[in-house]
């Protein structure tokens, strides 16, 4: 019954007798995939549950988080289980050691993430997350230094001047009144879009002042999960060529023309600035040049790594990556601030305690000394990890610790974070928010493996840095100037955007901001 309920509430009467059909035929034709897991003695899903579970994820009907998070939770003292995407295996790891083997230890074996893209019909997709194999080695090992500690230290100053920009936002919100309420995933996705327009390309987005700008809209719609990317979720399950053959791009093709303009302007202006600046898309451009040269002088003509494409690429996500995720952790952090007032009377006098000592104006060398902070972003992001489910793709046969059990060359695998970072055995009472579990004493207790909010191993998220210098930076200066307060209009609990692959707030988070009486 729960599957004909699903398809009904997106189809109609004809559709759903069309649907039905075709599922009959599925079930027919491809009976023994449906049992692939149960014979080979792996606990599973039944082909109806899995199919359920695919089709409540893929009419946006769960988040990611929670979709995997299901499966984890009905599963309970098994390391992993079978599951099917509509006919393909894939497995889902619940065990923190067999996550390390498989982010870590084993790497070799699951290095692939998502399927890589097809370059011709979607360009901007060759990025960090699509890219598998050699390509993916190249591109990261140069891009990994982007995000160096000399180069973090130079995008700091366009973070302070950006948190600047929405310290004057703040006071003309709060004005004569002492206070103000909003959304604040809204106002910090401004703040976090406007970081990113300038660590990456050196431009100015204008959307902390600005409501709707283009860019703010088709950054979001890069990674959104919208009808498009559904349908071609869709054809890709059914056959991976049907995407190609059909010429359905997985980006828009407004998104991906906007994105190839505004690097080539950036880039054009660059070339006439005397002397470049320090951000993503320059150092991009200089390994770009710096190829193009060796090529010339060693007589290759093989493909650039850097393509124009690749950089696209690298630059849209960066873009995306960046964007919402990193307003999402800041968010989450104000409203569990918000709704444990200790927490945050303690973080204030910890802030107050070193710009005593280091004075008022925050350098990126003494954003170490606010260790508290720390912990409040440490936890937070455990409740809320930036990604709740993590994805490998097998490369070669594998077979799993203490078991008969071969993983297939192609197998996708899917590592439940937030299931670990809030299971009971790993952290108890794990809905409590709790930022001691994080302190120099109690962290070393932590199972390695049940902590994966940016994930682990050389696949690590690239930009984790940033994004927790951000965080950081934008935090300790709310706190600092400001009391913060949840209002009749906060949720009780914070619910999961489905139509993001990252984890965000599926409504408004709204928190009321007061100027303290003596702001440092």
């Amino acid at each position: 019954m729960e599957l004909l309920e699903i398809v009904k509430s997106a189809m109609d009467t004809h559709s759903v007798l069309l649907f039905l059909s075709v599922m009959v035929y599925l079930l027919y034709v491809y009976r023994d995939k449906f049992h692939y897991w149960s014979k080979r003695g792996v606990p599973c899903q039944s082909p109806a549950q899995s199919i359920v579970r695919t089709f409540r994820l893929v009419l946006r009907m769960d988040s990611f988080t929670d979709n995997f998070y299901r499966v984890y939770k009905a599963f309970d003292g098994h390391p992993y289980v079978g599951s099917l995407e509509l006919t393909k295996p894939i497995l889902v790891v619940r065990d923190p050691e067999l996550a390390r083997i498989v982010l870590v230890k084993s790497f070799s074996s699951f290095s692939g993430r998502l399927k890589s893209p097809d370059t011709t019909l979607d360009p901007l997709s060759n990025h960090l997350f699509t890219l598998n194999g050699e390509k993916w080695r190249q591109v990261r090992h140069k891009t990994a230094t982007a995000f160096s500690t000399a180069k973090l230290k130079n995008m700091f100053h366009s973070l302070k001047d950006c948190a600047r920009e929405m310290d004057a936002y703040m006071e003309r919100a709060i004005g004569d009144k002492g206070d103000v309420e909003f959304d604040a995933f809204k106002v910090m996705s401004n703040y976090t879009l406007e970081v990113i327009g300038a660590c990456a390309m050196g431009i100015k987005c204008d959307s902390i002042h600005d409501e709707e700008t283009e860019f703010k809209r088709l950054s979001r719609d890069f990674f959104r999960f919208d009808a498009r990317r559904m349908i071609f979720t869709l054809l890709d399950l059914l056959h991976p060529k049907l995407p190609v053959l059909l010429k359905w791009k997985a980006v828009r093709p407004e998104v991906e023309n906007f994105f190839r303009e505004a690097i080539k302007e950036a880039a054009s202006l660059k070339e006439s600035e005397a002397a470049a600046r320090t951000d993503f898309l320059q150092i991009l451009i200089d390994f770009q040049k710096s190829e193009k040269a060796s090529k010339t002088d060693a007589g290759n003509d093989t493909e650039l790594v850097f393509t124009d494409n690749i950089i696209g690429g690298v630059i849209g996500s960066f873009f995306s990556a960046g964007y919402e995720p990193t307003a999402a952790a800041l968010t989450f952090c104000l409203y569990e601030l918000a709704r444990h007032p200790q927490v945050q009377a303690k973080l204030h006098e910890g802030i107050l305690a070193v710009k005593e000592k280091l004075g008022d104006d925050i350098e990126y060398e003494n954003l170490k000394e606010f260790k508290y902070a720390n912990q409040v972003i440490d936890e937070t992001l455990r409740l809320y990890p930036a990604s709740g489910i993590l994805v490998r793709t097998c490369t070669e046969p594998f077979k799993l610790p203490d078991s008969d059990v071969v993983i297939e060359k192609g197998t996708k695998v899917f590592v439940s974070s937030y299931g670990l970072q809030t299971d009971p055995r790993y952290f108890p009472e794990p809905e409590k928010f709790d930022p001691e579990r994080f302190s120099e004493e109690n962290k070393e207790k932590i199972l390695p493996g049940t902590y994966l909010t940016f994930g682990d191993g050389p696949r690590l998220c690239i930009a984790m840095r940033l994004a927790l210098m951000d965080v950081k930076m934008m935090m300790v200066r709310l706190v600092s100037k400001y009391e913060i307060h949840t209002t009749p209009k906060t949720p009780k609990k914070i619910t999961f955007d489905t139509n993001s692959f990252t984890v965000q707030p599926a409504e408004k988070v709204w928190l009321r901001f007061r100027r303290r009486a003596s702001t440092p």
